[in-house]
């Protein structure tokens, strides 16, 4: 697959017409803000890998290549909205994050359709847009992978 993106940041990629990225490196780990016209998109990583049980996550699919997610979304201040998304990111990270901040129900519908995913599993690739994790749940719901037990176990096909 070729991904075709305005931005490819930390495993994202942006289509919008207009994007501004900043990213920092702090040594163990870094942090990526993507500001379109509509909304932020945050996400970032460091060196402490932490995976959850997505044994009985959702899941999202493109192209036959999936990924699990929990997806939580609450009202953001002063105005708005924030969704959050803890994610199976095979190819890019066991367990990510990321957090999209949106004026209104359609900024935040806008972010679904202009970011995406970018995932890569057995041998495959696609790029799962933010609005295909359409299932809202609790974010305290996702458990820590139990000891003993592989990331692989915890990250069902």
């Amino acid at each position: 697959m070729t991904v075709a993106c305005l931005v490819l940041i930390a495993g994202l990629c942006f289509e919008g017409h207009t994007v501004k990225a900043e990213v920092a490196n702090f040594g163990l780990g870094y942090s990526a803000e993507v500001t379109g016209e509509q909304y932020v998109v945050r996400t970032g990583g460091t060196d402490v890998v932490q995976m959850h049980d997505f044994r009985k996550a959702p899941k999202a699919c493109a192209d036959g290549v999936c990924v699990r997610y929990v997806k939580s979304c609450q009202p953001a201040h002063p105005a708005g909205i924030e969704c959050r998304y803890a994610v199976v990111w095979p190819g890019i990270v066991p367990d990510g994050g990321i957090s999209v901040t949106a004026a209104s129900a359609e900024a935040l519908a806008t972010a679904g359709r202009e970011v995406s995913i970018v995932v890569e599993r057995d041998g495959k690739s696609a790029k799962l847009p933010l609005s295909a994790l359409d299932v809202t749940a609790d974010a305290h719901t996702l458990a820590d992978c139990p000891a003993g037990m592989s990331f692989d176990a915890c990250d069902p096909p």
